[in-house]
């Protein structure tokens, strides 16, 4: 159920506290449930405050960009803040907050953005530490000095117009892949790069299935490979996804969460031990 606007703002318009970074692992914990904004549609005007209250660093990124990817980028960056700042939800799945939400947590995020910076690992993922707030979500009590700390990882994409980002306790890998028309053939070679057992199965669909399951394990693959921190250096044979959304990548197993939204397939990948 989506919190009462009253309630989103007196959570976020507090000060952010110090930050630091530091490991985490999934264990037990709920998958996430990640966020999303058609980028498309924004107006002007949000998306320019949207981009006011990024790190300079991304900002300047986003604004290299032209169209669509400009807007995607800004906002997928913005979201990316927004989530760490939210309370921790539970598995509920995708949702797309208002941008009467978003906009109200401007002071929140510009403030994050400011003491947090843009942190990227070698390969471009954001936050590769994590980042560390009282409690695991910003609140008006900041906590004793000794008050223990809760690291919030986050990963974003975007695709198609489409923004997306997920924030959780420990590392988090997110894809959303929008439908693009591609004749089957082509697939199947791209396909070629997958593990055997992926190839096994995507071989055995008619044609008219091989589209949406191609889309679907795209996202699951690159999910993968983004909560590793690898991305596309790190081959798409070397690990297989299961039907089941879980598989193990050089000894370490992971599972990950699907969905099929309107903006095209989505992926969140953690590590399971």
């Amino acid at each position: 159920m989506r919190e009462d606007t009253a309630s989103v703002r007196e959570k976020l318009e507090d000060t952010v506290p110090p930050l630091k970074t530091g490991p985490g692992t999934a264990g037990e914990l709920p998958l996430p449930s990640p966020l999303l904004l058609d980028a498309s549609t924004l107006p002007e005007e949000a998306l320019e405050r949207m981009a006011r209250a990024l790190p300079p660093s991304r900002r300047e990124a986003a604004v290299r960009r032209r169209g669509t990817a400009r807007r995607e980028a800004t906002a997928a960056s913005y979201l990316a803040l927004f989530a760490l700042l939210r309370p921790e939800g539970g598995e509920g799945g995708p949702s797309f907050p208002s941008l009467e939400e978003l906009l109200e947590a401007e002071r929140a995020v510009a403030q994050l953005a400011e003491k947090a910076g843009w942190p990227v690992g070698p390969y471009g993922q954001p936050f590769p530490g994590g980042c560390f707030l009282p409690g695991g979500a910003l609140s008006r009590e900041e906590g004793d000095a000794g008050s223990p700390r809760h690291p919030r990882y986050v990963s974003l994409a975007h695709s198609g117009g489409t923004a997306a980002a997920a924030a959780y306790p420990a590392p988090v890998g997110l894809d959303l892949q929008r439908e693009v028309p591609s004749p089957p053939g082509r697939l199947r070679r791209i396909a070629g790069k997958f593990h055997p057992a992926e190839r096994e199965r995507l071989a055995c669909l008619p044609e008219e299935a091989l589209p949406a399951a191609f889309r679907r394990l795209w996202a699951e693959k690159e999910s993968v490979l983004k909560l590793c921190g690898r991305g596309l250096s790190l081959p798409l044979s070397a690990f297989c996804v299961g039907e089941d959304g879980t598989g193990r990548l050089e000894g370490r197993a992971f599972r990950i969460a699907g969905w099929e939204t309107e903006a095209g397939s989505l992926a969140a990948a953690v590590w399971a031990e």
